[in-house]
């Protein structure tokens, strides 16, 4: 299906994310062990790529191609949530963030893993994950060991806080919109 032009920019933004990712994964049995549950690889590159893409437009890095509307970072990230959460609720009742991977995707694996990175980068640090947790993925045996050491939690407990958040979402809770904020702040800075 054709995609708006500013969508494509947006998917360069993320691909270049994966070969970030990837640098730092090797190869072989290595890279399987080091590159994480799904939600988080395609999470990562969605989430950076969005980002990214702002804040080329924003500082004008990158001329915006725009079929119908512009590129509106929070509105993107806000509709990312709200289908989340409608499809986790129609289409795949019962399933959590660790449930949630190619094979299940539920069509909501990369708005999901996006959000579940920028869960992460407000509450444990907005930078850990390019100043930290790539240095750690190389030092470390495996994905979670690295995930532990970065942001000082267990994945299971971060599960937990995160499913936790989007039970959440709807009520007075203002983690939600922190979040889209603090998003909107990275790019000016």
């Amino acid at each position: 299906q054709p995609l708006e032009s500013g969508t494509d920019q947006r998917i360069v933004f993320h691909e270049y994310f994966h070969a970030i990712q990837s640098s730092h994964m090797g190869l072989g049995e290595k890279r399987t062990s080091l590159k994480g549950p799904d939600w988080f690889y395609e999470g990562g590159a969605e989430y950076m790529g969005q980002i990214k893409y702002q804040k080329a437009i924003d500082t004008n890095l990158l001329r915006p191609i725009y079929g119908s509307e512009p590129n509106v970072l929070r509105d993107n990230m806000e509709d990312k949530m709200l289908s989340a959460l409608d499809k986790l609720s129609n289409n795949c009742p019962g399933s959590k963030l660790q449930d949630i991977n190619y094979e299940n995707s539920c069509d909501i694996l990369y708005d999901l893993g996006t959000w579940a990175l920028a869960y992460l980068a407000q509450v444990y640090g907005e930078d850990l994950l390019l100043e930290s947790f790539y240095k750690n993925l190389t030092e470390k045996p495996n994905w979670e060991v690295a995930f532990k050491d970065t942001f000082g939690i267990s994945l299971e407990k971060f599960y937990e806080d995160f499913d936790k958040f989007l039970k959440l979402q709807g009520s007075d809770y203002d983690l939600f919109h922190d979040i889209l904020g603090n998003m909107e702040y990275r790019i000016l800075k």
